[in-house]
């Protein structure tokens, strides 16, 4: 239930890496002046990066997956106990990394993002996401969200409430498209095998920032201790409370409600009769596989699911994908899949861990 996490600690300005190691360097400006950033990603996914700033303290981040870091891939979601050993394992690679100056207890590095997610197993997650994006622009209207965006090609919803980003998409979609473009040889096939297992995934995220983290989730403190105490006793509620706030009065559409917006849109019978049949086979087999039909002309089919749109008719009527819960017997795990990391055998988990 949690995917990327970003933490740091202040660090000497003087510290120094191990001679051989390859560390890239970068500057930006803000309005206080420049920040130098010095990083390095390793094979596993986990980035360093040392900053510094002349009206802050020299800080040493590091960023990474926790999925990721233990299964090869984010496809899926951790439980509580293998979020814990995730950062098990962080520490365990952050305190493997030499430097001229001895690195404080992990246990005591602040906690600047951490991403909370769920992920379930549905029919067609691009359908559900339309109809996601047709409710949550109605609640935009009404002045509830600050910025809505729905991406083209129908696998995202987007949504930012001030400082706060959250968002429901199609898992396929964004492996499909950051994986396969990266992918050769040996990596090709680990990207074929997360693309196969991300198919008919609807995954959900709020990206929690520093702000949110110190005002509203951990307000007595935000280190990683707070963060492990946190997961363990107020994780999933809070991302219960997040979906059920963002869905709320969302229910997907039902085949009494399609018909009569059908009938309201459009004079003909025909007409109405015949994009009501579409919807529902739709509704049932997913836009996907219909296109993917012999006989299905595929620029009809897109007048068609225009005139689905013009009379605002969703497809989320799929069988299983009733109630978008946390906990729900449609969960997604990562262990059900479990990727060799660069450099690793398939035994994950050493005796250390």
């Amino acid at each position: 239930m949690i995917d990327t996490i970003r933490v740091g600690t202040s660090f000497p300005l003087g510290t120094k890496f191990t001679e051989g190691e390859k560390w890239w360097q970068y500057r930006a400006n803000d309005r206080f002046g420049p920040i130098f950033t010095t990083y390095r990603t390793l094979d596993d996914g986990v980035r360093f990066e040392f900053q510094s700033h002349q009206y802050e303290e020299p800080s040493l981040y590091c960023e990474v997956s926790l999925p990721r870091l233990l299964f090869g891939h984010n496809v899926g979601i951790l439980d509580k106990p293998e979020i814990n050993r995730a950062l098990d394992r962080m520490g365990e690679i952050i305190s493997r990394m030499e430097f001229t100056q001895p690195v404080p207890d992990f246990e005591t590095f602040q906690v600047f993002r951490f991403d909370s997610c769920y992920a379930w197993r549905v029919d067609s997650p691009s359908d559900i996401v339309d109809d996601l994006a047709r409710h949550i622009h109605k609640r935009r209207t009404a002045g509830t969200y600050e910025y809505q965006d729905h991406e083209t090609d129908g696998s995202t919803v987007s949504v930012k409430q001030w400082a706060l980003d959250r968002k429901f998409y199609d898992k396929e979609s964004e492996v499909r498209s950051h994986l396969v473009k990266r992918a050769d040889g040996r990596k090709k096939q680990l990207a074929l095998d997360s693309i196969a297992f991300a198919e008919g995934v609807l995954r959900y995220e709020t990206v929690n920032k520093s702000g949110r983290i110190h005002r509203t989730l951990m307000p007595n403190g935000r280190t990683v201790a707070d963060l492990r105490k946190y997961v363990d006793t107020k994780l999933e509620d809070r991302l219960r409370e997040d979906i059920i706030e963002l869905t709320k009065d969302w229910a997907p559409s039902n085949a009494t409600i399609v018909y009569k917006k059908l009938r309201a849109t459009f004079e003909k019978n025909e007409i109405v009769n015949n994009r009501f049949m579409l919807w529902a086979t739709l509704s049932q087999i997913g836009v996907a596989r219909y296109r993917k039909l012999e006989t299905t002309n595929k620029k009809v089919l897109s007048r068609h699911q225009a005139d689905l749109r013009k009379a605002g008719v969703g497809l989320g009527s799929l069988k299983g994908a009733e109630k978008l819960e946390v906990p729900s017997s449609l969960v997604v795990w990562a262990r059900d899949l479990i990727l060799p990391l660069p450099g690793e055998d398939m035994d994950l988990f050493p005796d250390s861990l």
